[in-house]
């Protein structure tokens, strides 16, 4: 194994680790059907908008969630996924 091997598996256990959160999953697959505000992602995952806004910016810290401004009213934050491989690696955990 080289260096490189060892630092790609030190990536994707680092990428695993962030994910290993039932509600920083469900967050991503409400956000698979585009960018959702925090009241909106609050009923559609069932949890209290302080747990969502916490999980939110931990996510948005790790790279997984983008956001932005809501061009129509910008007192509104947008969240969108980041990355879209996110969603693929999710959808091949399900399949294990």
């Amino acid at each position: 194994m080289t260096q490189t091997d060892w630092d790609t598996a030190d990536h994707a256990a680092a990428v695993l680790k962030r994910l290993a959160n039932p509600m920083r999953l469900r967050l991503l697959l409400a956000l698979r059907g585009g960018p959702q505000s925090v009241s909106v992602l609050q009923v559609m995952v069932g949890a209290t908008q302080p747990a969502v806004s916490l999980q939110l910016l931990r996510m948005r810290n790790d790279g997984l969630v983008s956001c932005y401004r809501d061009a129509d009213d910008a007192r509104i934050m947008l969240y969108a996924v980041a990355e879209p491989r996110t969603l693929a690696l999710l959808d091949m955990a399900a399949t294990i």
